[in-house]
């Protein structure tokens, strides 16, 4: 019987030693795998219009928002990562948010719109812009529960056949870099048909995958031949004029 008690005990300390393992393993993969900020976007957090709320980071307007931004990241990248384009349209009067995703995989709670909406409710146009998955993740979003929104941006992602939102009444438009070497142009061409009609593409020429944000080099893009300040001016004013005509 003692003999059975000591194996039961060196097994289970053998379990929970592996998990222990397992667990250390995930986190220094995930720690390997996720991009973070540059200085330049640790910099924008210092301004006085942002606050760090609960699983948040929120950039304030000058006077009332003339609309509120929604920001899913893309996949393994650090949410502050966005933080200058998230200044750029907070500059021109937005309300922006940039919830903190688990594990940061936006895809992990694609649901995040709607909690913030109704956390933080507003008069003005809401809108959510995803970066490569988070702009997947958006989509997997609007198929499931089709919530009030006036616009979805896309930047460097696309529409999957799972996430079928081309029958819905919303205003999509869709940016991509032409130097994009992450984005599956392939899966790009075929998702159009899984967005609605309507939806407005436009190219960033010069661009990259990795210029929609301020996270360095992403392994496997292509060179960018321009700043990446200037692909996000590009990004907005892109968005600007657009939503002026629409």
């Amino acid at each position: 019987m003692k003999s059975r008690n000591n194996t039961m005990k060196k097994s289970t300390y053998f379990t929970i030693t592996f998990l222990i393992g397992l667990v250390l393993l995930a986190l220094i993969y995930l720690k390997w795998n996720t991009y973070m900020p540059t200085q330049e976007a640790i910099e924008a957090l210092g301004g006085d219009n942002v606050h760090f709320e609960r699983n948040m980071i929120l950039f304030e307007p000058r006077g009332e928002p003339v609309g509120n931004l929604v920001f899913y990241q893309g996949g393994f990248v650090e949410t502050s990562s966005y933080s200058v384009i998230a200044q750029i349209f907070a500059q021109n009067g937005y309300r922006v948010f940039l919830p903190e995703m688990p594990l940061n995989l936006a895809i992990l709670n694609s649901d995040v719109y709607s909690e913030i909406r109704e956390e933080y409710p507003s008069e003005g146009g809401w809108y959510i812009m995803g970066h490569s998955l988070g702009g997947t993740s958006a989509i997997i979003h609007l198929s499931k529960s089709n919530p009030d929104l006036d616009a979805l941006v896309l930047l460097g992602s696309y529409g999957t056949e799972s996430a079928d939102i081309s029958d819905l009444e919303l205003k999509v438009l869709s940016i991509v870099a032409d130097q994009d070497e992450i984005l599956s142009w392939d899966q790009f061409e075929l998702g159009k048909k899984f967005l609605p009609n309507e939806t407005t593409f436009e190219t960033i020429i010069g661009g990259n995958h990795s210029g929609f944000g301020y996270y360095g080099f992403q392994r496997g893009d292509g060179e960018a031949t321009i700043s990446r300040i200037e692909q996000h001016n590009q990004v907005y004013d892109i968005f600007k004029n657009w939503i002026s005509a629409n």
